[in-house]
């Protein structure tokens, strides 16, 4: 038996943000520290990220990052150099 009556009916609001489609290759950077990687795979909610720069854990230094898509930021891509692709590192690199 309740101990109160409900005001209100329960209306259930979808989620705002999708998380980005994240793939094996990609250039990402973490939104929490600005740190950019390549992403080495994706399983579900699981994403492992090879860092450019060697970061601190417990006492290491590690280059293996193990995040989820909503916490990385696709980097898009501007073009190729030869057999090497580009992307924008900066937020005003791309082209117009």
């Amino acid at each position: 038996m309740p101990l109160f009556r409900r005001k209100k009916p329960i209306v259930l609001v979808p989620r705002p943000r999708v998380d980005p489609h994240v793939e094996a290759g990609d250039r990402v950077r973490l939104r929490t520290t600005g740190a950019s990687g390549t992403v080495l795979r994706v399983r579900g909610r699981s994403a492992v990220v090879e860092m450019d720069q060697p970061y601190a854990a417990s006492g290491t230094s590690q280059r293996i990052y193990y995040s989820y898509p909503g916490e990385l930021e696709v980097l898009p891509r501007v073009g190729r150099m030869g057999a090497q692709t580009l992307y924008a590192e900066e937020p005003g690199e791309l082209p117009e």
